[in-house]
């Protein structure tokens, strides 16, 4: 199986949603390839499992090893973008915004650029579990039912830009 073969069964892999079958082809695609010209977006690839998988704190390290591994990758806004995602989605809001303004900054008019200003819109969601308030339905007899109204805390964090 030639280079091109073995990335493009890997990323097809990715494509069905396969991600634990995509991520060790990927792995075995970096370790068996290291001088092709596909290992850059191999290694971004790889980062896209562990972050379609909720492992954020993985794909951070892999998108941010990319970025100096390969700083004249044309992947190298996406990977800008995508660890402005992953610290999002660990909850450091703050490191978010900072990259992902350094996105919109240095990539005007993209559609990396475009991903990072929705994303900078809503900076948090969260819901809580709000008040029980214990109510009672009457019934016949002098009787009643229990009925528990449950209240939701809905706190969104807006950004304006």
């Amino acid at each position: 199986m030639c280079i091109r073969d073995s990335y493009q069964a890997a990323f097809e892999l990715l494509k069905e949603g396969d991600y634990e079958t995509a991520r060790n082809s990927f792995i075995s695609f970096i370790e068996l390839y290291q001088e092709s010209e596909f290992l850059d977006d191999a290694k971004y690839w790889l980062a896209e499992t562990y972050y379609a998988q909720r492992d954020y704190l993985k794909a951070l390290e892999e998108f941010e090893s990319i970025q100096i591994q390969f700083p004249d990758s044309g992947k190298i806004p996406e990977t800008i973008l995508k660890s402005g995602f992953c610290y999002f989605e660990l909850g450091n809001f703050e490191q978010a915004k900072q990259i992902l303004n350094l996105v919109t900054n240095q990539y005007p008019n993209t559609s990396v650029a475009r991903l990072a200003v929705q994303k900078l819109k809503i900076i948090n969601a969260t819901v809580h579990k709000g008040r029980i308030l214990k109510r009672f339905i009457p019934r016949a007899q002098g009787r009643a039912t229990p009925k528990n109204n449950i209240y939701t805390h809905v706190e969104l964090v807006a950004q304006e830009i």
